[in-house]
């Protein structure tokens, strides 16, 4: 038998379990996180870049990138919202506002420049408006003719905005 100096105290054995059990779930819920648990085929991977790979081009986007014209600008709407959120191009520039996301994007006007009265609410209200809903991986173009400050929001989330300043 061990002598009373030599033996664990319940104190002890009681702290010792907890840690014990600590662990225990602490690894659970590690594994339990769902980047352990989701299958490779419903899993999002992401690139080196930490971006997340985008759909193959449809047969759509891909007519419409082949009767493109030229564009001089680009604004990517991405799940964190638009980049650049604000542009400085010239008089004339045609912008490509290409969705990004995962989810839907409908660029229109909010204010000043390119809005008409009536909001930025519907079809045509606006003379910057995509009056359809962009799917991620398709885009729009837009030619401004007039200088001034463009505001524009993303219809189906109104609160991802952006700013065009053309000079």
């Amino acid at each position: 038998m061990l002598g009373y100096t030599e033996r664990m105290s319940r104190t002890q054995a009681y702290i010792y379990i907890l840690i014990i059990v600590a662990v225990v779930i602490a690894a659970v819920a590690v594994l339990a996180h769902p980047a352990f648990t989701a299958s490779p085929a419903t899993a999002t991977q992401t690139s080196n870049d930490g971006r997340i790979p985008q759909p193959p081009l449809t047969d759509a986007v891909e007519a419409q990138l082949a009767a493109s014209p030229d564009f001089q600008d680009l604004v990517s709407y991405t799940d964190q919202g638009f980049e650049p959120a604000t542009l400085s191009i010239q008089k004339g520039d045609t912008v490509r506002f290409t969705n990004n996301s995962h989810e839907s994007l409908w660029i229109a006007a909010v204010g000043g420049i390119g809005a008409y009265p009536g909001g930025e609410n519907s079809c045509g209200t606006s003379a910057l408006d995509s009056c359809h809903v962009l799917q991620p991986g398709e885009f729009w173009e837009f030619t401004f003719d007039v200088a001034g400050t463009w505001s524009y929001l993303n219809n189906v989330d109104k609160t991802n905005t952006g700013v065009v300043n053309v000079q």
